[in-house]
């Protein structure tokens, strides 16, 4: 692979993983009210997309990818110790995010399934309407999703670490070249 292509594919790796952040989107959904009660407002329900499978999945490809891609270009450097435990923690942490992801996406699609559309409140809560097995997804997808944030955000802030050990690796330090004769 030429250094075109590979800065392409890691740059494809890293915005693809900063736009995984945002997912799963029924983790945003709030729990259906308490009341029967509903103001106007609140009464009002719009259907809730589930986001197609396809987009999600080449989102998915192309993070794990972009970090295959672009560990085999560190791991073909002369790294230390360092180095290369910060590159195996970041294996760690976009296979995390890669996994959740995707048991995110097997579990929407599932979802989207057994229940077709799904109403919401316009303030984002389940309508009361909605069956009663919505509220076991809903709190799988506040977990579950949290997990993936966290995996994605702590895998997109090791890449300033990584950069750090590959400068510490090369430190030039011309000042003993000076001395030599």
């Amino acid at each position: 692979m030429n250094s075109a292509q590979s800065l392409a594919t890691t740059t494809i790796g890293r915005l693809a993983l900063a736009a995984a952040f945002k997912s799963p989107a029924f983790a945003n959904v709030s729990p259906r009210p308490n009341s029967k009660t509903a103001t106007s407002e609140k009464a009002a329900t719009r259907t809730f997309q589930v986001p197609a499978a396809l987009p999600q999945a080449a989102l998915l490809v192309a993070v794990a990818a972009g970090w295959l891609g672009e560990r085999r270009k560190l791991l073909g450097q002369n790294l230390d110790k360092d180095a290369k435990a910060v590159v195996r923690l970041k294996d760690v942490l976009v296979g995390g995010a890669v996994l959740t992801g995707v048991a995110n996406l097997i579990v929407e699609q599932l979802m989207r399934r057994s229940y077709g559309e799904i109403q919401v409140t316009a303030a984002g809560e389940l309508s009361p309407d909605a069956p009663a097995g919505l509220d076991d997804y809903r709190h799988y997808f506040r977990v579950m999703g949290a997990t993936h944030r966290i995996f994605v955000g702590a895998a997109v802030a090791a890449t300033p670490f990584i950069n750090f050990a590959l400068f510490n690796d090369y430190r030039p330090n011309p000042l003993p070249k000076f001395f030599e004769l």
